[in-house]
């Protein structure tokens, strides 16, 4: 049986397949290997035509689903949740929690690195949520809105994305953009990360993020803690 998971960001949606044969993912197209060695491609489109399989989903814009479709809850029994205003916690976070929990019992940070960069602890199967901030994306959002920023701000962002640290002072509105950067996102998660463990990367910038900190960077850790919540809970 093959069960159908689909993270639902702000930007974009990863789906990915499990089964018990090999998985492979390449972007938007999601490929099975059959045990006849033949390959299946599925793209984002054909999921609404899903029929007679699990589709469990995370969603942080909660939007309707086709009936069937199985929703992470945020009141579940894979994980405790301690987080006074559940109503507004994207069940993404929640998903990656019940992953990471999965491989690790000490204190964790889990930063997923997207249009807005999440960090939260986990601890003993207990998620305490963390911080919100602004990703390299939204940086570069917010700084291309002002004239003077407009010409540097994305070589900036791709600066820190190269392993860049900055310079400060910096010298020039590059060199202050790339300063200014790093320190909102690599550095403030160097803060958070004084008392934790581990610290576990995913997110469309979380491959490039974790080489700062030389932390393993998991691509389908929401999507592995939604086939989690699946077995684990026993929901059909």
């Amino acid at each position: 049986m093959r069960i159908w998971t689909l993270d639902k960001g702000n930007t974009r949606t990863k789906v990915i397949v499990f089964e018990r044969l090999a998985r492979r993912d390449s972007g938007n197209i999601v490929e099975i290997r059959t045990p006849q060695g033949e390959v299946e491609c599925f793209r984002w489109e054909q999921v609404d035509n899903i029929s007679g399989e699990p589709v469990v989903y995370s969603d942080v814009t909660y939007t309707q689903h086709p009936a069937g479709w199985l929703g992470l809850r945020v009141d579940n029994p894979a994980l405790q949740i301690e987080y006074s205003t559940k109503e507004s916690l994207g069940t993404d976070r929640i998903a990656a929690a019940i992953s990471v929990s999965s491989e690790y019992s000490d204190r964790t940070l889990i930063v997923d690195a997207g249009t807005f960069t999440t960090c939260d602890i986990v601890e003993k199967g207990i998620f305490y949520g963390g911080a919100i901030m602004p990703g390299l994306d939204g940086l570069v959002e917010i700084s291309e809105k002002a004239e003077g920023l407009r010409g540097y701000a994305r070589s900036a962002a791709n600066s820190v994305r190269k392993g860049c640290r900055g310079i400060y002072p910096g010298d020039s509105t590059l060199n202050c953009l790339i300063n200014g950067y790093y320190r909102q996102t690599v550095k403030a998660i160097h803060d958070m990360a004084k008392d934790v463990k581990n610290i576990v990367f995913t997110g469309g910038d979380g491959l490039y993020l974790s080489r700062h900190f030389d932390a393993p960077y998991d691509p389908i850790l929401v999507n592995k803690g939604l086939l989690l919540f699946y077995l684990q809970t026993g929901e059909r």
